[in-house]
């Protein structure tokens, strides 16, 4: 009788331990999943960042033609506005001969309206 019992004992262990087996086996199963996915998703990660790192060095890169655009702009700003105040000046200079000249014609003028009233 307690060969049947230790049989039936025996049974009733295995029958657990291959329970605890398949839970085993179920959740390593799940876990390959999981580690699968998370590789996956770190591929597409590293793919994302891989895209990124492109676009921030094209636009470092863009960054410095706008910067060199912008000083040359910069330069030809200073150029234009010498050759402002160089044609300023000259207007100017032109203005005050033609002034001088009126004001010169003027008492020329006034000269001859004398003496021919003196006449």
């Amino acid at each position: 009788d307690s060969i049947e019992e230790a049989k039936k004992n025996l049974t009733n262990e295995q029958t657990v331990h291959s329970q605890e087996i398949e839970q085993l086996n179920s959740k390593l199963q799940e876990f390959q999943r999981w580690t699968t996915t998370a590789q996956d998703k770190i591929e597409e990660l590293e793919q994302d960042k891989a895209l990124w790192e492109k676009r921030v060095a094209s636009l470092i890169e863009s960054e410095s033609e706008i910067q060199k655009e912008l000083a040359s702009v910069q330069v030809e700003k200073v150029s234009l506005l010498d050759e402002r105040n160089s044609l300023k000046a000259e207007l100017e200079a032109k203005e005050s001969k033609g002034s001088f000249k009126v004001n010169l014609l003027v008492t020329k003028l006034e000269r001859l309206e004398v003496e021919a009233s003196a006449l």
